[in-house]
């Protein structure tokens, strides 16, 4: 309830309370408070409970790395959501439409076209189907950067993909 609320101290307080009464915390209890900590752009708690789950032995999952990717996408850190999205792979977990729908828009917050388009290979890559949010996204990136012909390729591009604009 803490985390939901978007109160990581409070949530905090609930996982400390849990091993004090001898309950093991799981992925899934870290990762509403890392969500929380996220939720209020508090990412050096966030970080510090995920270097909490590696220390008691709790193995992240995709949700863990999502969570941070994406919050530091929100926060227009593109250098450090890429840095998770890599260490994501780095440790086993392959990103899902999720992870390359938060980097892909910050990147097009960023007006970086370049590394929007890179994220998008690297998808395609994986075999992750792109949706309409994610070609938005591009496309976004590429009007942002002042490439109305990205745009437009990309635009032909969904279409030829069989994906419908949601406009």
């Amino acid at each position: 309830a803490c985390a939901q609320a978007g109160n990581p101290v409070a949530a905090g307080w609930c996982v400390e309370r849990m091993i004090k009464c001898g309950l093991q915390p799981n992925a899934l209890t870290l990762n509403a408070v890392i969500g929380a900590c996220a939720r209020v752009g508090d990412m050096a708690l966030a970080i510090k409970w995920f270097d909490e789950m590696q220390e008691k032995e709790i193995k992240p999952n995709g949700i863990t790395y999502n969570t941070i990717i994406k919050a530091y996408a929100q926060a227009h850190d593109t250098r450090k959501a890429e840095q998770w999205l890599n260490r994501m792979q780095e440790d086993g977990f392959t990103p899902c439409i999720a992870t390359y729908t938060a980097i892909i828009d910050a990147m097009a917050k960023a007006s970086n076209a370049q590394k929007a388009e890179h994220w998008f290979r690297h998808m395609q890559q994986l075999g992750v189907q792109a949706d309409a949010v994610i070609y938005n996204s591009l496309i976004n990136a590429c009007a942002r950067a002042g490439i109305p012909a990205k745009a437009e390729h990309w635009v032909l591009h969904m279409s030829a993909q069989g994906v419908e604009a949601d406009v």
